[in-house]
């Protein structure tokens, strides 16, 4: 319930006299019992009003008990957006009705008390129509429409003024019969300008904590059907919000085999002939291609009729008994013996053979037959595809989140309606640039009993890493991204 500091001993003690004795003051008169039954009702007004859970709840308290007490067909309450203080011509709006428990700011009868709000507030004075005699006459034109919209009813206002004199507000009252109220109701309601006003003005401050604003608004927010279910609404969505979730990591992948044979040319010469091309099956040491023996064999018979030459210089030099030239000439033979070994191992492993059982993956040569190949020039990739591996691309943003034994769905562009369901085995601990962007490489792996999966197949993987609040899930990297933009 709001409190309204202060305001019983400055109200009470300061303005109600001063209000009530200058009223009376202003007409020469001393002050009778009736005026002592005023000052109690002007104080149990602001007692009323401090007592108050919020301005609102003020404002139709207040409406009830001057209808009940003036005995007036209808009172309304207005007062000014912000309600605090402000000048003379700020626009007030009707915020309480006697006996209605909603305003409908667009009915007729409200828009006509809103005008003679804004005629109350321009006049600064008590208005009163039909007039007496001795009442000034100016800027009673809504005055009179808002009688006639009650079958000529007298209609009555009062500005609402804080203690410093700025009018905030009006009270607009329609009285039970045609003629205008007593003349002490006239006067007791002119006397409640300031202190009603002033407390009003000092429960909206009272209220203008950001806490006390929000809790009001609330509480009147929760009393319609409609916001109840708002209210209800925001709390599921509040608690969704912090529901426990998998964050899901989201990232590209490509299936890749999980042993990789590479053939090279074992040495220089010609390819005779290509025995297999990519996607041919093959066994541990089967025929892969041929090299051409033309090259080989000139050469071993050219080295071999220059070593018999050097056999037959030596035998001379022995003869001669010419040492050193014995010694050259032998180190010369044993030169041409070994490039004559090397030559025959060449000759006897002309055929390139399969290291593994696999499939050819790499290595079309059947348009090259007769090329030059150079020694350690891959030929052939032989890998066995029983068994693949699928190597998840993990951006660099997300591989804190995700470690081995973490399950994972893989769903390939060629099979989307299969997915495929794995664990990580292994996280590469170096950083690969992959399409202009660094990730980190993950692997799981995928058997392939009927084949259907080939090197090179790509898709999107979903690894489930661990518990994380959705709230946090949608908004950590924009977060993140906010404080890279700002420099922190």
């Amino acid at each position: 319930m709001a409190s309204c500091p202060t305001t019983n001993d400055t109200i009470g003690q300061a303005i109600l006299p001063i209000a009530i004795d200058g009223s009376w003051a202003s007409h020469g008169q001393a002050r009778p019992d009736p005026i002592q039954q005023q000052l109690a009702a002007l104080m149990d007004l602001v007692a009323m009003i401090c007592s108050s859970e919020s301005i609102d709840h003020a404002c139709r308290r207040l409406a009830h008990e001057l209808k009940v007490y003036t005995g007036a067909r209808q009172v309304a309450i207005a007062l000014t957006p912000r309600r605090i203080a402000c000048g003379s011509g700020s626009s007030a709006s009707v915020v309480a009705v006697s006996n209605v428990t909603q305003v409908d700011q667009d009915s007729p009868a409200i828009l006509s008390y809103n005008a003679v709000v804004l005629e109350c507030i321009a006049r600064d004075s008590l208005g009163t129509w039909p007039p007496r005699a001795d009442d000034s006459r100016h800027a009673l034109f809504a005055h009179r429409q808002l009688s006639q919209l009650f079958d000529g009813h007298a209609v009555h206002s009062a500005p609402l003024k804080s203690s410093e004199g700025t009018c905030h507000g009006a009270i607009v009252l329609v009285a039970e019969a045609n003629e205008p109220l007593s003349e002490p109701l006239t006067r007791f309601l002119a006397a409640s300008s300031v202190p009603v006003g002033s407390a009003l003005w000092l429960l909206g401050r009272a209220q203008t904590n950001f806490l006390g604003r929000w809790l009001s608004q609330l509480r009147s927010l929760a009393s319609r059907r409609r916001a109840k279910a708002a209210v209800l609404l925001s709390c599921i969505g509040l608690c969704l919000a912090f529901f426990p979730m998998r964050y899901r990591v989201s990232c590209d992948c490509e299936l890749q085999p999980v042993v990789r044979r590479f053939v090279a040319a074992p040495f220089d010469g010609r390819l005779q002939r290509s025995a297999v091309e990519p996607g041919d099956a093959v066994e541990a040491g089967g025929l892969l291609a041929e090299i051409d023996a033309s090259d080989i064999q000139w050469e071993l018979s050219a080295k071999q009729a220059e070593a018999h030459r050097v056999e037959k210089e030596l035998a001379g030099y022995v003869v001669l008994h010419q040492s050193g030239q014995a010694e050259i000439t032998k180190l010369e033979l044993r030169r041409l013996q070994l490039q004559i070994g090397e030559l025959e191992e060449q000759a006897s492993n002309l055929q390139i053979l399969s290291p593994i059982d696999g499939i050819v993956l790499l290595g079309d040569h059947a348009k090259l037959e007769g090329a030059p190949l150079e020694k350690g020039k891959t030929l052939f990739e032989i890998a066995p595809l029983d068994q693949m591996l699928v190597e998840i691309e993990i951006p660099e943003d997300d591989v804190r989140f995700v470690r081995e034994g973490m399950s994972a769905r893989v769903r390939l562009d060629s099979f989307p309606h299969d997915p495929i369901f794995g664990t990580i085995q292994r996280v590469h601990p170096r950083a690969e640039l992959k399409d202009q962007n660094n990730v980190f490489i993950a692997e799981i792996a995928c058997p392939n009993p009927h084949g259907k999966l080939k090197p090179g197949m790509r898709g999107q993987t979903r690894v489930s890493t661990e518990l994380k609040p959705l709230v946090w899930i949608w908004l950590h990297k924009g977060y993140a991204k906010s404080l890279s933009w700002l420099g922190w």
